[in-house]
């Protein structure tokens, strides 16, 4: 069977609790599956997935966020205690926040274009406005949760924990 545009559907988190639980949850368990998998790291005999895809999980998409946490962390300080050549720092800091911001209102702009998800526009107007100010909240928010994830399966917490389900409706 043959199936041209296949759909996958999830239920989003309602509350920033259940956002947070889930993202630890899935930082924690991208961590485990890494570690049990370990000996495909770097090694030639798995290919393309032993030499690309999997350095790339672990070194970006499972440090990203402590990387990301450290460059905010450094970035500060380094203003507090004037080390930092401060007008290029405002420049780099605009243009990272504007990439981030048009990369993200593109999509959400492409998507409104192409499906006509929004059938009314103050939806669109919403999801738009969250889209070009993510950046400032959001992704702190979200790599300090996937932090904590780190820190959750370091120190080898079992529970899975449970978030509260509506239902999803098409």
């Amino acid at each position: 069977m043959y199936i041209p545009d296949p759909v996958c559907w999830t239920e989003a988190p309602e509350t920033y609790g259940d956002l947070r639980k889930q993202r630890r949850r899935w930082h924690r368990g991208l961590l485990e599956s890494l570690w049990r998998h370990r000996p495909l790291l770097w090694n030639p005999k798995y290919g393309s997935i032993g030499l690309l895809s999997f350095p790339y999980f672990w070194f970006i998409e499972l440090l990203g966020p402590v990387v990301e946490l450290a460059g905010y962390i450094v970035m500060v300080l380094s203003l507090f205690l004037g080390s930092i050549y401060v007008e290029f720092a405002l420049l780099l800091l605009a243009v990272s926040v504007l990439y981030g911001s048009l990369l993200s209102a593109a999509a959400v702009l492409f998507e409104e274009w192409t499906e006509r998800k929004f059938p009314n526009v103050s939806d669109f107007v919403w999801l738009f406005f969250f889209a070009l100010t993510e950046t400032f909240w959001y992704r702190p928010l979200t790599a300090w949760w996937r932090c904590e994830g780190i820190i959750d399966a370091i120190r080898r917490q079992k529970q899975w924990g449970s978030i509260k389900r509506k239902g999803v409706s098409v």
